[in-house]
């Protein structure tokens, strides 16, 4: 494929990032976007406590009032501690320190503890549709240490990769112990992701691809992010990244169904 047809995607040279707010300034159409996402959260979280209320009062008046406190006076509290123990640091720990290890690959200097506060604020957002919300986690990484939301959103969209992977394996082990003449469905899934991240790692392949979305004249503008979204992208799915990252997900994963089975 002739180098000149890619020659608009080269990203230009640009001193190396530090970990400072001053390092990047954002746009003015950025910081805007940046209040819109905080003003998303703000309200996703306000009616994430308001549906719990009301499915609580609405179990409750169902069930009866006394019925829902003599199940809570005999409820075996021992296995709520173990579930509770189990999602906290057998699912959301590991799946922090996968979060951390990405953005250590992409070259995010950042504190472990200041990682951990971002995290818990993503997970916040986990009832916004298709999870989308937790945009909110590249966009404080910004805030903290200056690196674009372009260089970010990429180890995201590796986490989330690596979890339905990880849920679907678990999903293939159930599937095919309890209903065999369906697993062709989760393995067909699998088998469409792993095609996808082949797709991904086949660098003359998805610069072809970027080049024809950099024809696109809507496109022409953002054709350089794109690019640098995908480089970033390659660094989290590197083969070991891919794999480390999967068994991660797999263990988080398996251990928050074991505390809730």
């Amino acid at each position: 494929m002739p180098t000149r047809r890619l020659s608009h995607l080269r990203p230009s040279p640009r001193p190396p990032l530090r970990n400072s707010r001053r390092s990047v300034q954002p746009t003015p159409a950025e910081s805007g976007d940046a209040r819109s996402l905080i003003s998303r959260f703000r309200k996703w979280l306000a009616v994430a406590i308001a549906v719990a209320v009301v499915l609580y009062v609405a179990g409750s008046v169902w069930a009866g009032f006394e019925a829902v406190g003599d199940a809570l006076a005999n409820f075996s509290w021992i296995y709520f501690v173990i579930a509770l123990l189990l999602t906290v640091f057998g699912n959301y720990f590991l799946r922090l320190v996968k979060w951390h290890w990405l953005m250590l690959r992409l070259g995010v200097r950042i504190s472990f503890a200041d990682n951990a506060l971002i995290f818990i604020a993503g997970l916040a957002m986990v009832i916004s549709p298709f999870k989308a919300g937790e945009l909110l986690k590249p966009y404080l990484v910004r805030e903290r240490t200056g690196v674009p939301m372009a260089t970010t959103i990429p180890a995201l969209i590796a986490e989330r990769l690596t979890d339905g992977l990880a849920a679907l394996m678990l999903a293939a082990i159930g599937v095919s112990h309890y209903a065999s003449d369906s697993s062709i469905y989760v393995f067909g899934t699998i088998g469409v992701s792993l095609a996808g991240v082949a797709v991904l790692m086949n660098e003359r392949l998805s610069l072809w691809i970027l080049g024809l979305i950099g024809r696109v004249p809507a496109a022409k503008g953002i054709a350089g992010k794109l690019l640098e979204m995908y480089r970033a992208t390659r660094i989290c799915l590197a083969p070991w990244p891919l794999l480390a990252t999967t068994a991660i997900s797999l263990v988080a994963w398996f251990a928050e169904c074991w505390g809730y089975q």
